[in-house]
């Protein structure tokens, strides 16, 4: 099957940035694939057997900074140990056709893993459209606990540097097969980024973290060591109060061994419920979630997305990478979609 990227509104704005070699790396035997800028690594597409879905892993910033969690493949020092399925960037949902797969991991029982999904690549294409851009398109199959697909999804990476920002545009293509799929309203779907233990922010509540020698911790404690994260959305909002809140977009910043950072995360307004749901948490996890509806108006909307058999549904985000002070509004404004 040949794949056709699906950046056909948002690539000329990359092209312009484009200033920069990048290269990308296969390491088919390791199950990833390596996008380099120079000999510095960005980022790798993955597809390891444990995580049981594509997830870009690690992501760092032009300079080298990882702005990603690193559990559950290493233990790192003072690393939260909790929700081992968030995992780089992934993109899925807790409850499509009644199957989870958002939540699985190793830690699921074999015997209670009928309730969940596996997203499985099936191959990609990689071009070099350029000295300053890689593009990256993968098709995976969604499918049940008996390996049933129930979802094609086409996903086109389009990897770019601009100045001290590492740009990532995002376009995923699912398209039901066979049967009518249903994404249920629920919290923990769409496009998710799990990042470092310094961009988390404070908190007051008990969590097991991996000991200072790098073992893993077994006692719940309260730890507020090192972090220094702050949420600000597109509409002023600011620290946890973006969470459950629509906003065009949402950026978290804050100092990652010594170097000031920021994520920002773009919506487009072409994406259903756009401007999204932000379901973003003071631990590090920042999601994208338009289809969540009923949770963030306390059940006074809902929102259940049907793909009939053969449709398909359109999602595309932007993710900036940022090495400095975080993003004023203006600057963002140079960054967001056009409307078409």
């Amino acid at each position: 099957m040949k794949l056709i990227s699906i950046f056909f509104v948002i690539t000329s704005l990359v092209n312009a940035y484009g200033q920069t070699v990048l290269h990308a790396v296969e390491r088919k035997s390791e199950k990833k694939i390596d996008i380099l800028h120079g000999d510095r690594l960005l980022t790798s597409f993955t597809w390891y057997d444990s995580v049981f879905k594509p997830v870009l892993y690690p992501i760092n910033t032009v300079g080298g900074t990882t702005v990603t969690r690193s559990y559950p493949f290493q233990l790192v020092p003072g690393e939260r140990m909790d929700h081992p399925h968030q995992v780089g960037m992934f993109f899925t949902h807790e409850s499509v056709n009644g199957h989870d797969f958002w939540n699985l991991s190793p830690r699921i029982p074999l015997k209670d893993r009928f309730r969940y999904g596996h997203i499985r690549l099936d191959h990609y294409e990689i071009h070099e459209t350029g000295p300053g851009e890689i593009q990256l398109t993968a098709l995976s199959f969604w499918t049940n606990y008996h390996a049933d697909p129930v979802l094609e999804e086409v996903t086109t990476f389009l990897f770019s540097v601009k100045g001290n920002n590492f740009i990532i545009d995002r376009a995923t293509r699912l398209k039901a097969l066979g049967n009518k799929v249903e994404f249920k309203d629920a919290k923990d779907a769409m496009l998710g980024l799990r990042l470092a233990r310094a961009l988390e922010m404070p908190n007051d509540w008990k969590e097991i973290y991996v000991n200072p020698d790098g073992t893993p911790g077994t006692e719940a404690i309260i730890n507020n060591e090192g972090v220094t994260g702050s949420y600000r959305n597109s509409e002023g909002i600011t620290g946890l109060d973006v969470w459950g809140k629509k906003a065009k977009w949402l950026q978290l910043s804050g100092i990652v061994a010594g170097k000031k950072v920021a994520v920002l995360v773009i919506d487009h307004p072409q994406n259903p419920g756009y401007p999204t749901y932000w379901h973003a948490r003071g631990y590090g996890l920042l999601a994208a979630n338009p289809l969540g509806t009923a949770i963030f108006t306390n059940n006074q909307e809902h929102t259940n997305l049907v793909l009939p058999p053969g449709e398909s549904v359109l999602f595309r985000h932007r993710i900036l990478v940022h090495e400095g002070e975080p993003l004023a509004d203006e600057e963002v404004g140079s960054f967001q979609f056009d409307r078409h």
